[in-house]
């Protein structure tokens, strides 16, 4: 797999599934290499490993365009600031500013900071190098 997405800090990645992400934001996330052993103590075949820990961090949801998001917290009647926190269901559908992700291939956004965001671009050339263990739990328009 390349993609291992279970790690509290990070996600465990492949060589192949860096190369994608520093195709588009060389220089900008951390990797930081791992060691990946089978039960029989060897090192995993598919190597090198890292950590991925994806840095950076943007406020790119476009509410006027994403009726169906849900707010993590407050009421439905509350003003919806920059700051405003949302929660996402697998499935669900909203957009983010072109101008804001413009080029870009993974971030994070500040209204849901534990989520990973990943443009198209990327995901057309993740699928391209026939990488594995991802998935998108959520699709967004670029607006």
């Amino acid at each position: 797999t390349d993609f291992e997405g279970a790690y509290g800090e990070g996600y465990i990645v492949s060589q192949a599934f860096r190369d994608a992400v520093e195709r588009f934001d060389a220089g900008v996330h951390q990797f930081v290499p791992v060691e990946i052993r089978r039960k029989d103590g060897g090192l995993h075949d598919k190597r090198p490993f890292y950590v991925l820990r994806v840095t950076r961090l943007l406020n790119t949801i476009n509410v006027a365009a994403s009726p169906e998001l849900r707010r993590v917290s407050g009421k439905p009647t509350d003003p919806v600031t920059d700051t405003t926190r949302f929660h996402f269901t697998k499935n669900a559908t909203f957009s983010v500013h072109a101008d804001r992700t413009a080029g870009m291939g993974l971030w994070r956004d500040v209204r849901s900071e534990h989520d990973i965001f990943v443009s198209q671009r990327l995901v057309d050339l993740l699928r391209e190098g026939n990488t594995t263990g991802w998935a998108a739990n959520y699709t967004f328009t670029e607006v």
